[in-house]
Parts: structure tokens; C-alpha cells; sequence
């Protein structure tokens, strides 16, 4: 039997408020916003849900956001305008970055004893001011969102080490007496970020669902995946050609390629493909029919589906726009 679902609509009207206001509610309310610093924002969740409920959401301007379910369990269901609905089960000690260029959606709390959850939101701005000297230290596909916020998506799961589970708990918990909340807030949001950020950049950690350790070498070979996809926009390679021709097992070249670079290779292959079509028509030697086939694929049709799914327009409308005077 489904549980019914009491729902809340919350689509940040108010808006998240200073630290200093905030603390005002004290800690009885289950769902605070506080804005840590400009383009950070800090979203706590703490409290026994005696009911279902599901809380609706839109977010409009673009945001990363950092989760970590310290307590209990939520479902996340991410509606897409083109394509099929994303659906997230999140349960104690998941710890994810997670990002969409637009979105809306639904997050279902079940009945349970107590849930405990902590999200950090990051501007594309922030995002850059905390990461820039330190990008290279970081996965591939989050350090395109530092190249190109505006677009495209990021997934990465790991689980929470202790030193993540302690720190989200002191935040919880709040700044002990006497203690300057901004500084306080600010700080272990900052440690938290370190800490989830090395973890899923350092070599040979595994996350939840993945069976290998990589070496130096594997993490080599995968990289050349990259190029060699990125080489060859005129095809559609096949993941086992790909593992054959860097030397590596495709079980573990599928895990390795998500682990390193936040989506599987098909979506990479469909990413490159659709930013070398938006290139192809922006310098204006092709018409759409003709960027299609030069990217492989036999179907202009499904070609103008995958471009409108990824840019939010048809590549003729987009074409046209382009090409307009002034």
C-alpha cells in the first residue's frame, strides 16, 4: 500500500535568511535555510516525521548542491520537461553532488523515526571563488561546471567517512554557547565541502555500488577513453571497443569512466556530441541535417530530440537565433 503523502509547496519565495535571523526560529523548526555567504547556502533538515510528506520545489537559477543524509532516508524525484523523471533513493551515510542546470521536483519523506539531513547550495560564482586554485585536484565532470555552469548535469555519489558524519553533526547540533554562529556555520560548511570533495576526488576510493580499486595506470587508461571519444564524433563507439583499445576490462572501465567523470560513457558521448553540434551551428557552415550526419547520427529526428533535450531548443530555432543580425 502507498503512503499518502501530505504535500508542501517550496519554491524559496522568501528565500534563505542571514544566520543571524535564522537563529531566531531556535532549533524547533524541522526544515532552515541559511545563507552562510554569498551564493552559499546552507539547508538543514532535522526532525521525526509522524506523517508522509512531500515537499515540491523549483529552482530556476542554476545551483550545486552538496547532500548528506545523516539520519533516516528521502526520496528525491527530479522532473525533467524532456525526457524521463530522475529518481533518487537516499538513505543514512549517502553523501552526493548534485547538479541541474533547471529544475523542479518532489522530495518524499516517509514516516520514520527521525531524519537528519544537510545540504550545502553553491552558485556557479562560489563555486569557482572555492574550487579555482585548487581545480585540477578535482574529478573531471565537476570541474566542468566550473567551465560551463549554465548547462549540462553532474551526478556523484560516495558514502560519508566518519570525519564527514562528525562534522555534519556538530552543524546540526549548532554552535555551542557563547560561540559566533556566522563564524561557526561558515566554517564547518567550508571543512565540509573539503572533506566531501577529497573524497570523491582521491584515487582508489570506492563509492557506494563500485567493486574496484584504480590504480595510476587505470585512471590513465580511462582518461584516454575520454580523448578517444572525443576523437571520433563521427561515430558511436561501442564501450567494449573502447575498453579493448586502452587495455581494460569493460566491467570495470563502466565503473571507473562514472567514478572519474560523474556520468557513465554513453552520456559522455552524448555530451561531447551535443556541444560539437551547438559549435558545428554557431560557425555557420551547416545546416542542421548536415551537423547531424557529421556527428553520426542516421536519424535527423532524433538528433533535433537529443539537442532540444539537452539546450532546451530546437537545433533549427537555435540556428535561426544565432544567425540574426545584431
Amino acid at each position: 500500500m502507498k503512503a499518502a503523502y501530505t504535500t508542501f509547496d517550496f519554491t524559496g519565495e522568501t528565500g534563505p535568511r542571514p544566520v543571524s535571523q535564522s537563529l531566531s526560529n531556535g532549533r524547533s523548526s524541522k526544515r532552515r535555510e541559511l545563507v552562510i555567504r554569498p551564493g552559499v547556502i546552507l539547508s538543514l533538515m532535522d526532525f521525526v516525521p509522524e506523517t508522509a510528506e512531500s515537499i515540491r520545489y523549483q529552482k530556476d537559477s542554476p545551483m550545486i548542491n552538496f547532500g548528506f543524509i545523516v539520519q533516516g532516508g528521502l526520496i528525491n524525484r527530479i522532473c525533467s520537461p524532456y525526457g524521463t523523471d530522475k529518481v533518487y533513493h537516499n538513505k543514512k551515510g549517502i553523501a552526493g553532488i548534485h547538479f541541474r542546470s533547471q529544475r523542479n521536483g518532489q522530495i518524499l519523506i516517509p514516516t520514520q523515526k527521525r531524519l537528519q539531513v544537510v545540504h550545502v547550495h553553491l552558485s556557479p560564482l562560489a563555486l569557482n571563488q572555492l574550487f579555482e586554485r585548487d581545480s585540477q585536484d578535482l574529478p573531471y565532470g565537476f570541474r566542468q561546471l566550473m567551465d560551463s555552469p549554465l548547462s549540462g548535469q553532474y551526478d556523484q555519489k560516495t558514502t560519508m567517512t566518519p570525519q564527514i558524519f562528525e562534522v555534519a553533526h556538530h552543524i546540526l547540533r549548532g554552535p555551542g554557547e557563547a560561540m559566533p554562529a556566522t563564524l561557526f556555520y561558515e566554517s564547518k560548511v567550508l571543512e565540509l565541502l573539503c572533506l566531501q570533495t577529497g573524497s570523491m576526488g582521491a584515487a582508489g576510493r570506492t563509492g557506494p555500488g563500485l567493486r574496484y580499486r584504480f590504480s595510476k595506470t587505470d585512471l590513465e587508461r580511462i582518461h584516454e577513453v575520454e580523448r578517444l571519444i572525443g576523437a571520433g564524433m563521427d561515430t558511436w563507439p561501442v564501450i567494449a571497443d573502447l575498453a579493448s583499445a586502452v587495455g581494460m576490462g569493460t566491467s570495470k572501465l563502466k565503473a571507473g569512466f562514472s567514478h572519474v567523470y560523474g556520468m557513465p560513457v554513453s552520456a559522455m558521448v552524448k555530451e561531447k556530441k551535443m556541444k560539437q553540434a551547438k559549435a558545428l551551428l554557431q560557425g555557420g557552415g551547416m545546416n542542421v541535417s548536415q551537423t547531424a550526419w557529421a556527428l553520426g547520427y542516421t536519424n535527423v529526428s532524433h538528433f533535433c530530440a537529443a539537442f532540444k533535450k539537452r539546450f532546451g531548443i530546437l537545433p533549427g530555432a537555435f540556428l535561426k537565433d544565432f544567425s540574426k543580425p545584431g
